[in-house]
């Protein structure tokens, strides 16, 4: 890999980015500007910008360990079904995965917003747990 002179400017822009956000999230939350109908627009900014992947890519890491052998074959199911003809393309295999998984829990495909509130997957893991804290101190939480 290249050496990247600009590393610590990408990182103050980031920071300046984040900032930015911030202040306007608690703009939103003052109830300045709000009409009628809010509209919210949701980023996942992955914490380290280490990490590939989708948001779904990120909730595998909430799975609980226990479901890690029903993970597991969902991923295999995944495959299969690709190799079938599942039409999903390759960079969205986590997304197929993680709906699959879904699909076979007490109570049959949530939405992903619902599987946190309804404990099917742990914010307490501890593989979330980087990018809990560092969520939480971005919005002071």
């Amino acid at each position: 890999m290249p050496k990247d002179d600009n590393a610590a400017a990408r990182q103050e822009t980031i920071n300046h980015k984040k900032f930015q956000l911030k202040q306007r999230c608690l703009h939103c939350q003052s109830g300045i500007g709000r009409g009628k109908t809010s509209q919210w627009v949701a980023i996942l900014l992955e914490s380290s910008n280490k990490l590939r992947g989708m948001l779904e890519t990120f909730l595998t890491y909430l799975i609980p360990t226990a479901s890690e052998p029903l993970w597991d074959y969902a991923q295999d199911a995944a495959a299969v079904a690709k190799q079938k003809g599942a039409p999903f393309r390759d960079v969205q295999v986590d997304k197929a995965c993680i709906h699959t998984w879904l699909a076979w829990q007490d109570e049959p495909g949530p939405q992903l917003h619902q599987t946190v509130m309804k404990k099917i997957l742990k914010l307490q893991h501890p593989k979330a747990q980087t990018f809990v804290n560092w969520f939480k101190g971005l919005y002071c939480l």
